[in-house]
């Protein structure tokens, strides 16, 4: 009898692993390899099997496994890890963790009244799991396939030479972008007076003050900030020039 929804039948596969609930047992069907499971450990993957494809709560594991008693989270962990280590290299595959929930098998359980049921299905899902795909060939496409292969051969010096002329029409474009903004970029000092600069385009009442202001060389620089004239000297320290 093989059936995936009679969970009081003694033995479960899984894929490849064989689980013999009485003896408390898993083994890998290919290799004959077999690990001793824990009476909590069998308990928590019956209910896993018989929860799925749905989430089994932790708080359900904890009532359940652990009816009258506590179960902590580190017990209720430790638990899994347990199980999950003895499904050989399968373990985090088969047993997925939900964050915030609890824990999910992944593979759907088979029922069977005998070891050799479920031997023999898990080898049959194992030859399946190893066999290849056939993957189609890719068709040739209509223009490829309707083009000579002289014409072909001779597409592809093309696409390079067009590929070759954007690159290039790209990076002139950039240079030409970037001399362009230089050349527009308005720069701090405007002219300078003496060994003065000036930051701004002065008028003519601005130029006779300036003129006078820049003979004495007390000023780096001279700004104009709203209407008022700053000078400041080689230690960045600035006052207001008075007309």
């Amino acid at each position: 009898m093989d059936n995936n929804h009679q969970p009081t039948l003694p033995y479960i596969s899984l894929q490849s692993l064989v689980i013999s609930i009485n003896d408390l047992t898993i083994k890998q069907a290919n290799t004959g390899a077999q690990n001793k499971l824990r009476v909590k450990e069998i308990e928590l993957l019956k209910i896993l099997c018989q929860n799925y494809p749905e989430v089994t709560l932790r708080k359900e594991l904890a009532d359940t496994i652990w009816a009258g008693t506590y179960a902590s989270d580190f017990t209720i962990n430790q638990t899994v890890n347990g199980l999950r280590s003895k499904l050989f290299e399968l373990g985090k595959t088969y047993i997925v963790t939900v964050p915030k929930r609890g824990y999910k098998l992944t593979i759907a359980p088979q029922y069977h009244d005998s070891e050799t049921q479920a031997a023999t299905n898990s080898i049959s899902s194992h030859i399946s799991q190893l066999s290849p795909k056939h993957t189609p060939s890719p068709k040739p496409t209509d223009t490829a396939a309707g083009m000579p292969e002289s014409s072909q051969r001779n597409s592809l010096p093309l696409a390079h030479l067009k590929s070759f002329r954007f690159y290039l029409f790209a990076l002139c474009s950039s240079i030409l972008l970037v001399a362009l903004l230089h050349w527009l970029q308005p720069t701090d000092t405007v002219y300078m007076m003496g060994d003065t600069s000036v930051l701004f385009i002065p008028d003519d009442h601005e130029t006779t003050l300036l003129e006078r202001v820049t003979e004495q060389g007390t000023y780096q620089y001279i700004d104009k900030i709203k209407e008022t004239l700053y000078g400041c000297n080689e230690n960045l320290a600035c006052s207001k020039i008075k007309p």
